[in-house]
């Protein structure tokens, strides 16, 4: 296989198999690795966020209000724009008019006025994480980053780029949900920054072939390792040659292929779980965020690996020491 059209972490874990094949007695073995190009596709967003529920209001009701901005901002919503907005420009709409409001109650002197204008302001406030879903669930720049970039089998790039915005969307979403802060342009340079950046995909099939890798090295173990002859807990040659192998290349190149994966799988998780929650292990976000995702199902299966080498080492009587 050429090195230059798969990465270097498929390539250890295409490497491992083929050697520990050539190691346990089949030189012959002719294997087409996975090499899986697509994840789950994500729901849309109308699947995971339903429509809001809208608000009328009479113009005679906010015509009072337009010293202090909040006819004119809720003009913007109804305008010809305004009904086009996408879910981003939306949601920068909703905080304002949020702002708006708190503004407005600091005006206003009438009872009347200011318990419309709270009530408003408490049913806007209640919308706001919806709003956020629907973000997160629909624009393109944030649905980007889950898909696997064009060419899918090269190292994983773009980490500490995506890391930050997602860490920045964090606080932005806990700033504006709990304290109704208005969103700036800040927001708009995180959507920039984010751009074109493919990182949680890349992740993603990393993951799915690592678990197929591994998926097809334990079935190989489980035949061929009890095939392995050890007399009287004594190590064979066949057994001494298995044991420099894990030392050397499994330790020195897959192991730390596996262990990096495991790592950043580690990274995204506690900070895709505030943004999505629970979401099903049916699509790549809920195989990220799960307890049952994907770094669960690559730490078992390396797991499983150890055990039965250790089974081995243990009839044989190796050790992993010197």
């Amino acid at each position: 296989m050429s090195c230059s059209k798969i990465s270097p972490a498929d390539e250890a874990l295409y490497q491992n198999h083929i050697r520990l094949n050539r190691l346990l007695g089949d030189e012959h073995l002719e294997l087409t690795p996975p090499l899986i190009s697509a994840v789950s596709p994500l729901p849309s967003a109308a699947d995971k966020t339903p429509p809001l529920k809208e608000i009328r209001y009479s113009m005679t009701e906010i015509w009072q209000y337009r010293e202090c901005g909040l006819t004119l901002r809720m003009g913007e919503r109804n305008s010809i724009l305004g009904k086009v907005m996408t879910a981003s420009q939306q949601l920068i709409y909703e905080t304002q008019l949020l702002s708006t409001l708190e503004l407005c109650l600091k005006q206003q002197q009438s009872n009347e006025q200011i318990k419309w204008l709270k009530t408003l302001r408490e049913t806007k406030q209640q919308q706001l994480a919806s709003v956020w879903q629907k973000v997160l669930w629909s624009d393109p720049i944030i649905r980007g980053l889950f898909k696997p970039p064009s060419q899918r089998h090269l190292p994983r790039r773009g980490r500490s780029t995506a890391i930050e915005g997602l860490s920045r969307l964090n606080e932005q979403m806990h700033q504006t949900i709990t304290f109704a802060q208005q969103l700036d342009q800040s927001f708009e340079q995180i959507l920039y920054q984010l751009q074109g950046n493919h990182y949680l995909g890349q992740l993603a099939i990393d993951s799915e072939n690592t678990l197929a890798w591994l998926a097809i090295t334990n079935a190989l173990l489980r035949v061929k390792l009890p095939e392995v002859t050890c007399i009287d807990n004594k190590p064979s040659p066949a057994a001494k040659r298995l044991k420099g192998y894990l030392r050397g290349y499994y330790a020195t190149t897959v192991q730390p292929v596996v262990s990096q994966l495991l790592r950043e799988l580690q990274e995204v998780k506690p900070l895709l779980r505030p943004l999505y929650g629970d979401t099903e292990v049916s699509n790549t976000i809920g195989l990220l965020t799960s307890d049952d995702g994907y770094y669960q199902r690559i730490k078992t299966a390396a797991k499983h690996q150890q055990q039965t080498w250790q089974k081995l080492f243990h009839r044989c009587g190796l050790s992993l020491q010197p």
